[in-house]
């Protein structure tokens, strides 16, 4: 699933007054006056006359705070963040009590992940601004990203005290409730935010995602779109000169899909595409170049192309629709009737199954239980969302089983701590699972069941009809599930824990059902779906 989009901040506020302020305690009101004009320059996108005013301050006072801080956000809005981090840092130097200065240091430094020196400016800008809402809900946002939502719901809560009716401050409040699992608290605050601002695509997006997560399909798809338009996402908007698709049958005409965001959700979305092809016409699909092959096997009917095909972009083809492939759910899966009872939609390389599945006969018995239990895009606010190799032992303890590394970027130290809990994973060194999808598709078909946080390994089981189990580190709702089963992967359970407890409780309680799923995993029919 597509990460959330960031809510706007409320930092303008506290920016705008800096430089008066400031210079009414220094006394200067020419200097003051320079500052400001300099900010509405910068504001209005006008970098040159921007850059003449601040220098004009600087070059009477080459320290001076507030033309400083002009320069800093000058210098990050003009992609140079590394210089504007230190002139930032010499304006809070020249004067540490402005709350715009530790606010917008703050911003930038979040932007760049730095989160935890991001929050202590924060807190300073709560302290020097407390009656303005941008330093409660910037607090909030970063505590959020550290996965400390319980103190993060406090500040959120009152920023919306303060600011009820500011879109972005509603929107991170209801965003962060609805990441602690409180779902129909967070549904107001969602619509309320909407309502005050129709087109703001952070409120959209974030909703859509909420919308998803329970099962909504037919309201969510009508928010989802908005994932264009919010920033610090990988759906980067693409340009085609033809119609965006509508939905109806197209024999007779050429469409091309093109695929979106991360390899986890271009599988995911890939489900779809059986649907749609099956309306007739000509298909083109674009992919990553690294899902090629596995592509042109699982379609053979479509025309397959990595990214980026300019040929069709860029008008060269005749091609008569377009659509990407997140949009198709507002075709194809608008209610639970819509998604296919019976899983998997990818085809594996058979000779690289049958390596795999002797190469594991060698390694050791049956039956093969691949595990993932991390994403490999580490960092301070996602690694609590994920598992450890430690966390696993439960599952690991389970007798008769041989379990297989699918974990990509697997580290040696995991490998070591499994084989101190007495239970060796197999792991190949040869087998690049980042890099080659092939060896990965391959690998996961060889396994009788996944275990898997929600990461494209999860995505490759189910788009492989692999029986399997996915866990999450928030409740699952019931009305996501079909038959306790995941929506788009028929083939994976899911299980969820709250978020305020540790992982031990849900996977102890996983080691316990693990040799149950293995005996359903035995009989459950693996055939594809095929076109």
């Amino acid at each position: 699933m597509a990460k959330r989009s960031k809510p706007g901040r409320k930092g303008a506020r506290i920016r705008d007054a800096a430089g008066r302020r400031t210079e009414m305690r220094i006394g200067n009101r020419a200097h003051a006056a320079a500052v400001d004009q300099g900010m509405h320059l910068l504001n209005a996108g006008d970098y040159e006359a921007a850059n003449q005013k601040f220098r004009s301050v600087l070059n009477a006072n080459v320290e001076h705070p507030a033309a400083l801080h002009g320069m800093g956000l000058l210098a990050t809005r003009t992609g140079r963040a590394t210089v504007g981090v230190e002139l930032m840092r010499r304006a809070i130097q020249g004067d540490s009590e402005d709350a715009a200065f530790q606010n917008n240091l703050g911003t930038i430094l979040e932007d760049q992940e730095a989160y935890e020196e991001a929050l202590e400016l924060y807190k300073k800008t709560v302290k020097l601004a407390p009656r303005n809402p941008a330093g409660y809900n910037n607090v909030a946002s970063v505590m959020a990203r550290l996965d400390r939502n319980s103190d993060a719901l406090e500040y959120a809560r009152e920023a919306v005290r303060l600011a009820p009716n500011e879109p972005g401050v509603l929107v991170n409040y209801a965003t962060i409730l609805a990441d602690v699992g409180a779902f129909l608290d967070a549904e107001p605050y969602f619509q309320k935010a909407i309502g005050l601002s129709p087109d703001f695509p952070q409120a959209h997006f974030n909703y859509s995602l909420h919308l998803l997560n329970h099962g909504r399909w037919d309201e969510a798809w009508r928010h989802y779109d908005w994932r264009f338009q919010a920033p610090g996402l990988r759906s980067a908007p693409r340009f085609f000169p033809q119609p965006v698709w509508n939905g109806r049958d197209f024999k007779g005409s050429k469409i091309i899909f093109w695929a979106e965001q991360g390899i986890g959700d271009e599988i995911w979305f890939s489900s779809m595409l059986p649907d749609a092809i099956a309306l007739g016409g000509d298909v083109i699909i674009e992919c990553t170049d690294r899902l090629v092959s596995l592509f042109e096997r699982s379609f053979p009917s479509a025309e397959i192309h990595p990214f980026r095909y300019l040929d069709a972009e860029q008008g060269r083809l005749p091609i008569d629709a377009n659509c990407p492939f997140g949009s198709l759910g507002r075709f194809m899966r608008r209610d639970q009737d819509s998604f296919p009872k019976a899983g998997g939609w990818l085809v594996p390389d058979p000779v690289r199954l049958e390596t795999y599945l002797a190469r594991l006969a060698e390694a050791g018995p049956g039956p093969y239980v691949g595990l993932c239990w991390r994403s490999g895009l580490a960092g301070a606010f996602r690694d609590p969302q994920y598992a450890t190799i430690q966390h696993l032992k439960p599952v690991l303890d389970t007798p008769d089983v041989t379990f297989v590394n699918l974990q990509y970027d697997v580290r040696p130290e995991e490998l070591e701590a499994a084989a101190r809990m007495g239970k060796p994973i197999v792991h190949f060194d040869d087998l690049d699972q980042r890099n080659d999808l092939e060896a990965a598709a391959a690998m996961t078909a060889a396994m009788d069941f996944v275990i898997s946080a929600g990461t494209s390994v999860r995505s490759m089981a189910g788009a492989l009809n692999v029986p399997g189990l996915e866990f999450r580190p928030l409740p699952v709702p019931e009305t996501l599930l079909m038959d306790g089963h995941h929506p788009w992967y028929p083939s994976l359970v899911v299980r969820g824990k709250r978020r305020a407890e540790g992982w031990e409780k849900l996977f102890g309680a996983m080691g316990g059902e693990l040799p149950d799923l293995l005996a359903d995993a035995a009989r459950y029919d693996r055939t594809p779906r095929r076109l």
